[in-house]
């Protein structure tokens, strides 16, 4: 009987140990998934931000030409004396302390 009772209480701590290895390998894979969730979810955040800084950048840099060129254009204007030619450029960048020398 108590050969009997001690196989009984050794199957009974055997399956313990087994739903407790079980229970900690889901707790394991579960802490796995999270932080692989989180860290594509990041990396995919950072992606955007990289993309979107390099969109304001590049708009900024098409801006830049484009002030760049009508500059040219009106230093062009001035230097070739084509007054009036100089005189829209200068109303169409709305520059009112140029407006008001001249």
């Amino acid at each position: 009987i108590e050969r009997f009772e001690q196989q009984m209480r050794n199957g009974q701590e055997s399956r313990k140990k087994a739903r407790h290895r079980e229970f900690l390998s889901k707790i394991l894979a579960h802490a796995k998934n999270f932080i692989e969730f989180h860290k594509k979810k990041s990396n995919k955040l950072k992606k955007y931000a990289y993309e979107t800084r390099n969109k304001l950048n590049w708009i900024e840099k098409k801006e830049q030409q484009a002030r760049d060129k009508e500059e040219k254009e009106r230093l062009k204007a001035l230097k070739e004396n084509k007054f009036e030619e100089y005189l829209d450029l200068i109303k169409k960048e709305k520059n009112s302390r140029l407006l008001h020398i001249l």
